[in-house]
């Protein structure tokens, strides 16, 4: 009975690790700056004839918000960050005369205690580049210890406008996430784009085997 509720144990755990709650929180140790860019937030609303902005620099906080409002129409633009969620996203109500526009940019520097993944989350169906080079949406995941090697790229250029990805981040690197959201907003639905820590593969496996290991301690240790 003593091996079956250990084992039981393992298994809730291995359900846990699953989900991404292990023994230790998967977070973000962010950095001020690196040999390039700065960690910073810009964010701007545009509905009508109102415009709203706002900027900012580390180690101010970066989590923006604006809000634009004309003639029944409103829009929202923000960017986000947190100890395990980086984000940049935008929203319309469907009203207003005139064109909705959106614009977000990020660039926050870290690093990770532990090897991990980014899981990589966009939904930009319901925005379109105004016909400017850059208001091509995208993320970077950059490399900086690396010659600030790209080593993710999601580009709304050659990818589908809703999707996700996985993208591996190892300790002792220091990272840089990159993105860029600009152009006319065409849905009331949220517009998105959004980086999550999560466990790598190979650490939930541990923590499995680590449970199961515990359970036959326990087991014929008594």
């Amino acid at each position: 009975m003593a091996l079956q509720r250990g084992f039981r144990r393992c298994l809730f755990g291995g359900v846990l690790a699953a989900a991404g709650v292990g023994a230790s929180a998967q977070t973000f140790t962010f950095q001020d700056d690196s040999s390039a860019y700065a960690s910073s937030a810009y964010v701007r609303a545009i509905v009508g004839l109102d415009s709203q902005e706002d900027l900012a620099g580390a180690p101010n906080d970066l989590n923006l918000s604006r809000t634009a409002i004309d003639g029944g129409g409103a829009v929202t633009a923000r960017t986000g960050v947190s100890s395990g969620q980086l984000r940049v996203d935008a929203l319309w109500n469907g009203g207003g005369a005139g064109d909705a526009e959106a614009r977000m940019v990020l660039f926050q520097n870290f690093t990770v205690d532990s090897d991990l993944q980014l899981l990589v989350e966009w939904d930009l169906t319901g925005h379109q580049g105004t016909g400017g080079i850059n208001d091509i949406d995208f993320l970077r995941i950059i490399d900086v210890d690396n010659n600030e090697t790209v080593v993710y790229e999601m580009t709304t250029s050659s990818d589908p406008l809703a999707g996700s990805a996985m993208v591996d981040v190892v300790s002792g690197v220091q990272y840089m996430a990159y993105f860029s959201v600009t152009g006319v907003l065409t849905s009331s639905d949220l517009q998105f784009l959004r980086a999550t820590l999560v466990p790598s593969p190979a650490s939930g496996a541990l923590l499995v085997v680590g449970g199961l290991v515990s359970a036959r301690r326990r087991r014929f240790g008594a």
